[in-house]
């Protein structure tokens, strides 16, 4: 089953929230947002600990009539809610304190062919960062190289700017991202 995104992800888990004896959710994000980020989730697992959303963001949400409604997105006792939350629904391990019962990491190399046309713009913004890099390192790009630039033309051909070796590392970066997408989701 895949869920596309959070909201329907939510409603998917209190439905079967409602039918289950037991409901467990994990995640290895601590929780630094809004509280009102945090109350479906409460939802999910003690209905009964706040069964309102408006009493709750009153409370910990510094909720407050605007001109176009409630707003929720601030925060309020803080503490309190650390505290209730500790006591009635949050386990917090550290990493440190689950290690020793993972399994070692286990890191793997995998070398992806990419297509004629990728290798040849990946080949191409290579270069460019290759002749950017020695104009910057013989003094040829300015002071400290902080200015060296290489010509590019555009994708119609028709100008060419100048691009910083900063900027070349970037398109170099996105373009190896978008040439291994296809091998990555097929493998």
């Amino acid at each position: 089953m895949q869920v596309r995104d959070s909201v329907s992800l939510c409603f998917l888990i209190l439905f079967y929230d409602q039918n289950a004896t037991r409901c467990i959710l994990l995640s290895g994000t601590p929780a630094l947002s809004r509280p009102v980020e945090l109350f479906s989730q409460i939802q999910a697992i003690n209905p009964l600990l706040y069964p309102d959303l408006h009493e709750y963001a009153l409370r910990y949400c510094a909720a407050h009539q605007s001109h176009w409604g409630w707003d929720y997105k601030g925060n309020s006792n803080l503490t309190e809610l650390n505290l209730v939350l500790e006591h009635a629904i949050l386990i917090r391990r550290l990493k440190s304190q689950v290690l020793t019962q993972l399994p070692p990491k286990q890191r793997k190399h995998v070398f992806l062919a990419v297509e004629a046309k990728d290798a040849h713009r990946l080949n191409s913004l290579s270069a460019k960062l290759s002749d950017s890099t020695l104009q910057s390192l013989t003094g040829g790009g300015g002071k400290g190289g902080a200015s060296s630039s290489s010509v590019v033309a555009t994708d119609n051909g028709d100008e060419a700017k100048p691009q910083s070796s900063r900027s070349l590392i970037m398109d170099l970066w996105t373009e190896t991202a978008v040439a291994k997408v296809k091998l990555v989701t097929s493998n």
